[in-house]
């Protein structure tokens, strides 16, 4: 009889861990309303001539009330600038996300797009893409480069210049970013 009640406190402490777990991330996993502010520190992984470089840096990215989207990338002096965002809706704490950045590098300039998954609004990890940059490219005009409203997506539509970007960048890497929403 004892062991029953050892077992069946057990059962209730986990049950009520568990609870409390699934409050806890619904309540983090919450679409936010714009205006807000990301903020986080992550790190990218890049594929290259030279072998796998690890790079640092911080990110922040601001939605205003209109849903405009202002952002960067920045490994110290060196910043990657947002240029278009594509969201699709909060689906069990999760968020699928494509992030289109512009980097100068050299002579020159880079897209790199970002393949990527939020979870409870603190984790963002996913894929890097990248190609040239083309002020007047078909890819570029397909994403509307320089249009800063994010554009929402679903599984059953995703946007023709969306689609033919992922077919036209190539992947070089993979970076987990870890933030917070702030005020």
């Amino acid at each position: 009889m004892k062991s029953y009640r050892v077992w069946n406190a057990r059962t209730v402490f986990v049950l009520g861990l568990i609870i409390v777990c699934i409050g806890a991330t619904s309540v983090f996993a919450q679409e936010p309303e714009p205006p807000f502010t990301w903020k986080g520190e992550g790190t990218a992984l890049i594929v290259g001539e030279e072998g796998i470089k690890e790079i640092s840096f911080t990110a922040k990215v601001d939605v205003d009330s209109d849903g405009w989207v202002n952002g960067k990338l920045c490994d110290g002096d060196d910043c990657a600038t947002i240029e278009r965002v594509y969201y699709a809706p909060f689906i069990e704490g999760a968020q699928k996300l494509y992030i289109v950045l512009s980097v100068k590098d050299g002579e020159k300039d880079k897209l790199v797009l970002l393949d990527c998954r939020m979870i409870a609004g603190m984790l963002l990890y996913g894929e890097i893409l990248i190609k040239d940059f083309v002020k007047e490219g078909e890819i570029e005009k397909g994403l509307s480069i320089g249009d800063k409203v994010a554009q929402e997506i679903y599984e059953d539509y995703m946007p023709t210049g969306l689609k033919k970007a992922l077919k036209a960048f190539k992947p070089c890497g993979a970076m987990a970013i870890k933030g917070n929403f702030v005020k």
